[in-house]
């Protein structure tokens, strides 16, 4: 991951003060390269600078904490996250931001049409989230001090932010509401009180995570309910290691994937695990009975959740899944949970893209399917057929195989598309 910056032209005495070139860029990537009328090129677009300001001012909480939701964004949604969803008559470039813990996510879409502006940057990476702040920062201070149009009201709002940001309390309270998918002061005030009252029970980084699983009115209710069948499960798990024995980069920069791989490789190779983990070899790893993980279902629950016990280090889990394979599959999602959080007291396992949800994955993907062994058995040109073998072989869906061969890039993503029936 590298820097992140919003770099506006400085006001000279010949400078428009309401209109001025404005260069986004992440990394080595100029997310404002356009061309203009088919011919001229450019890294900044021209609009008036303190849109943008006043944008960043007011989705602050949301850029920063809420992520890319499981069912994908919405219009309502890009408002808050798209830096195009600024209009007022000038064409913004349709870079996208959010929060991912440590991380932002940056995306940036080519325009769908042909239009006099045509922005030509497209992709997704991640950048630290303090790269982000700062230069939003430094770009909404340039504004007031160059006394930009309505800086004064400006003022007044980023005063308000900032001391939002410095107050303990209040940036808790914002960053729930914003993981809630809601703009400042408009989430239900029970609702946040509620929460409020579970964070101070189950920590705030679990809190989080919970209202992640289900952002909307009923994120206390779906805690409490996923709370009450952990509590009630017989399927209680350790690790069958110390937990500081499995080594992974644990550092905020490192991809959550790259992480999970990592932890993965070192736990099979301090358990001198070789091929694959069948139900009867994973039940005696943890200590849990093989049939925990045969097709079974039960009263419905929210979302999947680990839960240490008061006194000692074993956890109980829930699981929100029926067939076996994705039994499996929740199963290490909650070992890879353990391992991200320090064994911390709750861990949500839910369809969230939060970075902790995405190690989860990884984890149990890397640890139910190692790459390298299955590289050894499909061979470097996979078809089908070849998927469906291993998907037997490891006891997991078809569906992990092909996302690890995509994330490998041993196939294209069209290939996966067509397979698993996506549009």
């Amino acid at each position: 991951m590298n820097g992140f910056a919003i770099e506006a032209e400085p006001l000279g005495s010949e400078t428009p003060t309401e209109l001025r070139r404005i260069r986004i860029s992440a990394g080595e990537e100029v997310l404002t390269r356009l061309v203009r009328n088919g011919s001229e090129h450019d890294d900044a677009l021209q609009a008036p600078p303190a849109q943008l300001a006043f944008w960043l001012v007011d989705n602050w909480w949301r850029i920063h904490f809420e992520p890319v939701p499981a069912s994908g964004p919405d219009a309502t949604w890009r408002l808050a996250h798209e830096i195009s969803s600024i209009g007022g008559g000038h064409v913004w470039p349709r870079v996208v931001l959010w929060g991912e813990g440590a991380r932002r996510g940056v995306a940036v879409h080519p325009e769908p049409l042909p239009a006099p502006v045509q922005f030509l940057a497209h992709g997704i990476r991640y950048v630290p989230g303090s790269a982000v702040e700062a230069s939003a920062d430094a770009f909404i201070r340039q504004m007031l001090a160059e006394s930009v149009e309505d800086h004064e009201a400006l003022r007044a709002e980023y005063r308000v932010l900032c001391d939002e940001r410095a107050d303990e309390d209040a940036c808790r309270w914002r960053t729930v509401e914003a993981m809630l998918g809601s703009d400042v002061d408009e989430a239900p005030a029970q609702l946040m009180e509620e929460l409020d009252g579970l964070m101070a029970q189950y920590g705030e980084e679990s809190l989080e995570e919970a209202v992640l699983a289900k952002p909307d009115d009923g994120a206390a209710t779906a805690l409490r309910s996923a709370v009450e069948a952990t509590r009630m499960s017989d399927v209680r798990v350790g690790l069958p290691v110390p937990l500081d024995a499995v080594a992974f980069d644990r550092r905020p920069h490192t991809a959550p994937w790259e992480a999970a791989e990592q932890a993965a490789a070192s736990l099979r190779a301090k358990l001198s695990l070789g091929g694959p983990v069948l139900n009867t070899l994973l039940g005696d790893v943890f200590g849990v009975a093989p049939r925990v993980f045969r097709q079974q279902s039960g009263p419905p629950i929210p979302y999947g959740l680990r839960m240490r016990e008061e006194k000692g280090d074993a956890n109980r889990i829930s699981l929100n899944t029926v067939r076996s394979q994705a039994r499996r599959f929740e199963f290490c999602r909650s070992i890879g949970d353990m391992l991200w959080s320090g064994n911390d007291g709750l861990g949500p396992v839910s369809d969230a893209m939060s970075t902790r949800q995405k190690f989860q994955r990884a984890f149990a993907q890397s640890f139910l399917c190692p790459y390298p062994e299955l590289l050894d058995y499909c061979g470097p040109a996979p078809g089908q057929d070849d998927v469906a073998a291993a998907a037997r072989r490891f006891h997991v869906s078809e569906r992990t195989i092909w996302t690890v061969l995509v994330n490998k890039k041993r196939i294209e993503r069209n290939e996966f598309v067509e397979a698993v029936g996506l549009s």
